[in-house]
C-alpha cells in the first residue's frame, strides 16, 4: 500500500471510531484559532507556497515523518504518524514506511529509502486529504532521531 493510501485509511479509521482529535493552530496569544473553512487545492498558477501555508482558519491534519534508529537487530526505520489522535507517538499509532538493517549509520541507504516516499508526501501537502467527508490541508512535520 502507498503512503498516501495508508494515511487516508488511518484517517478514515480514526474518524469512523470517533478517535480523530482536532489539533488547532494558535495565535500569538496561544488562543486556538477556529478552523471554519474546508481546504481547496491551490491552482498550479498559485505556486507551491499556497499549499504549504494555508490560512490558519482552514481545517487541517498533521502528518509526521521521521527516522528512528535502534532495536535488535540494529535498524533504521522510517515512520509516519498522524498527530490528530490520542497518543500519536505510541508505536501502534504510527505507520511503518521502511526499514533498513544497519550496524552503523547508512545515510545513503536511508536517503534512498526516504526519497521513494517524498513525492507522495509532497502530493499529500499539495492536495490535502478527506476527513469525515471534508477536505483538509496537510501540515507536514519532521520528527525522530
Amino acid at each position: 500500500m502507498s503512503l498516501t493510501g495508508a494515511v487516508q485509511e488511518k484517517l478514515d479509521a480514526l474518524w469512523a471510531s470517533g478517535s480523530f482529535v482536532e489539533r488547532l493552530l494558535r495565535d500569538s496569544h496561544l488562543v486556538p484559532i477556529p478552523q471554519t473553512h474546508s481546504y481547496e487545492v491551490p491552482s498550479i498558477d498559485a505556486g507551491s507556497i499556497a499549499a504549504a501555508s494555508p490560512p490558519p482558519t482552514v481545517k487541517d491534519t498533521h502528518l509526521t515523518l521521521g527516522v528512528d534508529k535502534g532495536g535488535t537487530p540494529a535498524s533504521v526505520k522510517i515512520v509516519a504518524g498522524l498527530v490528530n489522535q490520542r497518543r500519536p507517538h505510541r508505536l501502534r499509532n504510527t505507520m511503518l514506511v521502511g526499514v533498513c538493517p544497519s550496524h552503523k549509520d547508512v545515510y545513503d541507504a536511508v536517503s534512498s529509502m526516504l526519497g521513494e516516499h517524498l513525492h507522495q508526501v509532497s502530493n499529500l501537502v499539495r492536495e490535502g486529504v478527506v476527513v469525515g467527508g471534508e477536505w483538509r490541508a496537510v501540515h507536514f512535520l519532521m520528527s525522530g532521531d
